[in-house]
């Protein structure tokens, strides 16, 4: 029996967030091997959301492609959203994992090497030390611990940064099919 599946929006987003979370996991990987400074470096997470950019592009071209070339903007949203959410979550679970029981100190470095990056970057750029001291001090205030209440409120963050980039995404990869257009007319 040769069924052929239904391509659904849900069903390509699920794939893509599993491969985007999946490769978001290694990578994170990769940063905790290479050391505390490569998680704690912007540079280095702002590389892992180029990825998952991509792929939340990629999951809706993706489904365009396997739906006759047209996609609508709703789809595409919820297509580069879901796969956005789902990437956030499984590295959020990996993160817990990660930041609670394979490495129990690492919140405290991750906070450390924060604090030690952000007194290099302002001295680079000629801040007064007041500056720098009222800087340091907020930063040392802040919770970097990797607590389920934490993670489930970086998540919501993370989602609603997802969604607005979602929506421009969504924007660029829609197209929609022309009104009067029949697919079942044979000339």
């Amino acid at each position: 029996m040769n069924e052929q599946q239904e391509i659904t929006p849900a069903k390509i987003a699920l794939n893509f967030g599993l491969i985007s979370g999946g490769i978001g996991i290694i990578y994170t990987l990769m940063l905790y091997i290479m050391g505390t400074d490569k998680l704690a470096s912007s540079l280095w997470s702002s590389i892992s959301f180029i990825i998952y950019i991509f792929f939340m592009v990629y999951a809706g071209l993706n489904y365009r492609k396997q739906t006759g070339g047209f996609l609508s903007y709703r789809n595409g949203l919820l297509i580069s959203f879901t796969t956005f959410a789902i990437t956030i979550f499984l590295l959020f679970m990996f993160t817990y994992v990660l930041y609670n029981f394979i490495h129990p100190g690492l919140s405290d470095e991750i906070k450390t090497k924060i604090i030690e990056n952000a007194i290099e970057t302002m001295q680079y750029f000629g801040a007064p030390d007041e500056v720098i001291d009222t800087q340091i001090e907020q930063l040392e205030k802040q919770d970097f611990s990797q607590t389920p209440g934490n993670l489930i409120q970086s998540f919501f963050s993370f989602c609603i940064f997802g969604f607005i980039i979602s929506l421009i995404i969504a924007a660029f990869i829609k197209k929609n099919q022309p009104p009067f257009a029949d697919n079942n007319i044979q000339e």
